[in-house]
């Protein structure tokens, strides 16, 4: 392996430390005759000392941790198999072990992690800056000239195969593209589901059709039986009402072209609000633009007549 690539990222490393991890933990659970809690701390040893040595890079200390893991899983192995020996070695490093080892190893929550970090770095660079004011929402114009960065500008209505569209300015927002691709193409598979619905309603009523066929030939031969049997055939004439083919196939149809009209009428109300809100634009722009033409105009007889009074007094 090369010494640029870190162990702990390649298949081979992971695999093979995974396969001892998990060995070691379960011939830790099969040792005999040894209690919950001498089990729980040896499978403990094991835990924390893969997670202590996680981040090694090392290429000696892999191979000595390796080792020394294939060494305890043949002690383990020992001991399960019921060597003598083999526990008393086990029941030592148990005994030897340092007190943390035993312990539950720590484990860290991701969310509360990132939380904690972000209360760290709150007390340590003061409150976070409160977010940018939410922009208003499209029916709230027109809005205040003191509101806006520069002139009045009317805002663009047009239609994009169906859609009102009320563009404010150029260049199109990428988020509004992908919102109306979202919108046709949604719009698209409800069209082509009831198409596909269509075709299947057509055989499904020819299914209904054989089985209204059927039925009668079959109701016609119980009565034929009924006749010469007496009333022993008299359950067969009784007409029940069975559920068709084409029943289910109806509703969904029915729902589909729901979801089409109600998403027509919605479309028809929003172009309504837009054209309202383009009227409104509109009519403040006329305005602005005759305030703005007096104005000038009011400025440049101011200067025109100043003029005139130095000219007459040369």
């Amino acid at each position: 392996m090369p010494n640029y690539l870190l162990p702990r990222s390649q298949g081979a490393h992971r695999v093979a430390a995974i396969a001892l991890f998990r060995t070691l933990l379960a011939q830790c659970r099969a040792l005999p005759l040894l209690e919950a809690p001498q089990l729980h701390e040896l499978q403990n040893i094991v835990r924390n000392r893969f997670k202590q040595a996680r981040h090694t890079s090392s290429q000696q200390m892999l191979r000595y941790n390796f080792e020394a893991g294939y060494e305890a899983v043949d002690c383990l192995d020992a001991a399960v198999a019921g060597d003598h020996q083999g526990r008393l070695r086990v029941l030592q490093l148990l005994e030897n072990a340092p007190a943390k080892v035993k312990q539950d190893p720590p484990v860290l929550n991701p969310k509360r992690l990132r939380k904690t970090i972000r209360k760290r770095d709150r007390e340590r660079n003061g409150p976070l800056e409160t977010e940018a004011e939410a922009k208003p929402s499209l029916f709230e114009r027109p809005l205040p000239l003191e509101q806006l960065s520069g002139r009045r500008k009317v805002p663009a209505l047009f239609n994009a195969q169906g859609l009102p569209v009320l563009r404010i300015k150029k260049p199109q927002p990428q988020s509004l593209s992908g919102y109306l691709a979202d919108k046709l193409r949604q719009r698209q598979k409800r069209h082509d589901l009831r198409h596909r619905l269509d075709e299947e309603l057509n055989f499904a009523r020819m299914e209904d059709e054989w089985d209204r066929i059927v039925n009668q030939e079959a109701g016609e031969r119980s009565l034929r039986l009924r006749d010469s049997y007496g009333h022993a055939f008299q359950q067969h004439d009784r007409k029940q009402r069975e559920p068709r083919w084409s029943d289910a196939l109806v509703f969904a149809r029915r729902g589909v072209v729901d979801q089409i009209n109600a998403q027509r009428e919605k479309n028809i109300e929003m172009r309504d609000k837009m054209i309202e809100v383009v009227a409104k634009e509109r009519e403040l722009y006329e305005r602005e633009k005759a305030e703005r033409t007096a104005e000038r105009s009011r400025k440049w007889l101011e200067q025109s007549g100043q003029v005139d009074v130095n000219a007459d007094m040369s």
